[in-house]
């Protein structure tokens, strides 16, 4: 059940100041879902200063690479998980690719890529190892 929706903006800090005021209109609660890892960053920051966050499940989307990512953050245990979502280049790159293998592949006329819930175990596989490749539906 949604008990509380509010704007994060797409930065931690909004996403900090709501997720402060969840937590003064709406506790407990035990879940707390942020549109972009930025966000959740900002929830995070907040329900560890708070003392509640080995009892919330936090989970952004992106899954972006590098050392501030969504994946980083999967990795080191401060997000529970994240939902990737392949950059649109690597989907087109995935299909030029096919393109180039086989000159007679045919060019689909609508392409969306596959998100998947990324965990710790999958940031650690492709942690220094890349993206995970397009998977295309």
């Amino acid at each position: 059940m949604l008990v509380h929706d509010a704007p994060g903006n797409w930065n931690d800090v909004e996403a900090a100041l709501r997720t402060q005021e969840a937590s003064r209109l709406q506790m407990p609660f035990q879940i707390i879902f942020a549109h972009n890892d930025l966000m959740a960053k900002g929830a995070i920051k907040v329900a560890k200063e708070s003392g509640v966050r080995d009892s919330l499940l936090i989970m952004g989307v992106d899954g972006a690479p590098g050392t501030q990512g969504g994946m980083e953050m999967v990795r080191r245990g401060d997000l529970e998980a994240t939902v990737y979502r392949p950059p649109l280049v690597d989907v087109a790159w995935t299909l030029l690719q096919q393109w180039l293998d086989n000159r007679d592949f045919a060019w689909p006329e609508k392409v969306q890529p596959k998100p998947f819930v990324m965990t710790m175990e999958d940031a650690s596989k492709f942690t220094g190892k890349g993206l995970p490749e397009p998977v295309l539906k």
